[in-house]
């Protein structure tokens, strides 16, 4: 057993690299699906009527930008009709499709103002089970059936409306086609709806897509790498300033725990690698001294 010790430990390791790279790649991919739209932080929040005015200005435009406008409300009483059972949970109060924000699972339309997602947790928590499709919750006063359940991020629950507060939405999503480019798309919805606000440019946090905007319209203009560094740079503090809502924080958490998974991938093939060679290396000239 000891004489094939080091080549079992080398295959485990070899096996341990295979699955951190995977893992990597996944959580970098989905954390990719919440990074790739545009995502707005206004200055002044808009109210429903505002968004349907909003609305029907993009039908009359060439080529029609969907968005999703949304607020967080955390810390919710939220109970179960079916088994009586209370817990606290974060309300993502939305206004347009829920797949722009939540990728991933079942959307929630903008018409549907009676259900809700909800994530897997909260479920089990108030009804035993994750599979809570049907059931019916109340929060701030109104009972919603639920739609769709998901497994992350947790605590969280989704509905159609501005909810119960008096304050409107203060951020909007915006749909990215064709891989458009993320500054343009944002700025010319800013101005073509009269709207003060920035762009949250989330993708700086993960991915190298945005370096092309570093290149000014010559490669020898200094001051123009200098103004799209200063750019970038307070465009990265708003980010680090910004309040996080918990589907932000999600996106953090999977970039993070991507980035990590593949860089313990790429440490384990590398020590791979360099004990096959010095395994090659020895046998070499362990052949030649004999």
């Amino acid at each position: 057993m000891k004489k094939y010790a080091g080549q079992i430990l080398w295959v485990f390791c070899l096996a341990l690299a295979v699955a951190a790279i995977w893992k990597g790649k996944i959580m970098s991919n989905r954390a990719g699906q919440y990074a790739e739209h545009v995502t707005l932080l206004l200055q002044e929040p808009v109210d429903e009527n505002t968004m349907e005015m909003m609305r029907e200005l993009e039908r009359t435009q060439g080529e029609e930008v969907s968005f999703t406008a949304w607020k967080e409300e955390k810390d919710e009483r939220v109970q179960a009709e079916e088994t009586g059972k209370s817990t606290w949970a974060s309300l993502l109060c939305i206004s347009g499709p829920s797949e722009l924000l939540l990728p991933y699972g079942k959307n929630l339309p903008r018409e549907d103002l009676e259900g809700c997602l909800m994530d897997a947790d909260t479920a089990v928590e108030l009804f035993g089970s994750p599979r809570a499709e049907g059931m019916t919750i109340l929060a701030e006063g109104k009972k919603r059936v639920i739609r769709g359940v998901f497994s992350s991020p947790k605590r969280l629950i989704i509905v159609q409306g501005v909810g119960s507060g008096q304050e409107g939405f203060r951020r909007i999503t915006l749909q990215r086609m064709w891989r458009q480019p993320i500054k343009a798309l944002g700025e010319e919805f800013l101005m073509r709806h009269g709207l003060n606000g920035s762009l949250l440019r989330w993708d700086l946090v993960g991915g190298l897509s945005w370096i092309q905007e570093l290149i000014p319209g010559k490669w020898s203009d200094f001051s123009g790498w200098i103004k799209n560094l200063q750019e970038k740079s307070k465009e990265l503090e708003l980010i680090a300033r910004t309040e996080k809502g918990t589907l932000e924080l999600e996106y953090l958490r999977l970039e993070k725990k991507g980035v990590l998974c593949l860089i313990l991938g790429g440490i384990l093939v590398w020590g791979e690698a360099f004990a096959l060679l010095g395994s090659i290396s020895t046998k070499k000239f362990l052949q030649t001294m004999y």
